[in-house]
């Protein structure tokens, strides 16, 4: 359909067209990302680059859903849902904005991605059932598909705004997924959540023109908390029919395991140093792989390769039995634990060294 085509097109080139633009008023005004002992940028650079794809995301969403509508009639209180979920959206960008201007509260925070979780829950947008292994229907969650969702938005929001460290990284991330929720939709005949999927990477791909190391422009909290909340909610669209269903929980899992594992294992970390869960350190997968030697791009090229390899065997899970679903489910899972835990130790042994010999000279 060309319209899956001229859609992220559209959002690419306003999201191209507006980070130059971005980047001469932050100039003017002063809007430039604090530097501290957390971040490896030197220079100032602008922390707004988020509003460029959220404004190119949002005008094309509007645009095109109306547009294929007209092909695809949606039942009536879908545009209710859908109106909620643009605003839940707004609420986290505009937050996340004054978060990069005024540096709110880690609660503050909190309240307001509650807020847009709640209204996502009463559009009705939840993980519904799961498959299970061996048996011939799914189980559905039932009342607990509410706090499981939630728990599900929160954390991905937050997800994805931690691994927002390094040049390139959370936008290749969620784009990338992005892609692989669209593919997933159109083998479901979910036509309206693909192209608002492929919508997303199409505007993140303008702002990644811009962030790609050496970064000229950086996302900010507004842009990764909103990336965080669209690849949290996107799996969860549906068309409230036979047709158009949503994407399960399993899929949804392994397409975003990178930034799950390593919130788990950022708060893991935390609660063992016996710190909150929300202050910050320098032991992200990010901050590992620079401390080993790699460089910004090579460390993108690595990440980049993992996120494709996770999405290409999440992909074909709906065309195999629930039990080759399963072994592959697991398989992802196993290759993600292998690789966090690689870096890991790897990281701990060259730290070791590095201060065996400082203390030796």
């Amino acid at each position: 359909m060309h319209v899956l085509l001229t859609a992220p097109l559209m959002a690419f080139l306003i999201s191209l067209a507006s980070m130059p633009l971005i980047i001469k008023l932050s100039h003017r005004m002063g809007w430039y990302d604090d530097q501290d002992h957390r971040k490896i940028h030197t220079g100032e650079i602008s922390r707004l680059g988020g509003l460029g794809f959220f404004s190119a995301y949002i005008l094309t969403i509007l645009v095109f859903t109306f547009v294929l509508e007209r092909q695809f009639p949606l039942p009536d209180n879908w545009g209710f849902r859908f109106i909620l979920v643009i605003i839940a959206g707004l609420l986290i960008f505009l937050f996340g904005v004054v978060d990069d201007l005024r540096n709110l509260h880690a609660r503050n925070k909190i309240v307001i991605q509650l807020i847009a979780a709640f209204l996502v829950l009463a559009a009705d947008f939840t993980f519904k059932r799961i498959a299970i292994p061996f048996f011939p229907d799914s189980l559905k969650f039932g009342l607990f598909r509410y706090p499981l969702t939630l728990i599900w938005i929160i954390g991905i929001i937050n997800a994805v705004n931690m691994i927002d460290g390094s040049d390139g990284l959370a936008g290749g991330i969620t784009s990338i997924a992005a892609i692989s929720f669209g593919i997933l939709f159109l083998t479901k005949e979910n036509y309206q959540a693909a192209m608002g999927s492929f919508i997303l990477a199409g505007a993140v791909w303008g702002f990644l023109v811009f962030n790609l190391p050496p970064a000229k422009l950086f996302m900010g909290d507004g842009g990764s908390q909103f990336l965080g909340f669209m690849v949290a909610v996107l799996p969860l669209i549906d068309q409230g029919s036979d047709h158009g269903e949503s994407i399960s929980l399993a899929h949804a899992m392994i397409i975003l395991a990178i930034p799950i594992s390593d919130t788990i294992a950022a708060v893991w970390r935390r609660l063992r140093d016996k710190k909150s869960v929300f202050s910050p350190d320098r032991s992200h997968l990010h901050h590992k792989l620079l401390n080993l030697g790699f460089s910004s791009r090579s460390l993108l090229a690595i990440i980049y390769s993992l996120q494709i390899a996770l999405c290409v065997i999440a992909v074909p899970l709906t065309s195999h039995s629930q039990e080759v679903g399963v072994f592959l489910f697991l398989s992802a899972g196993l290759i993600v634990t292998l690789f966090f835990t690689v870096i890991h130790y790897t990281h701990k042994h060259v730290q070791k060294n590095k201060i065996r010999r400082e203390e030796e000279e």
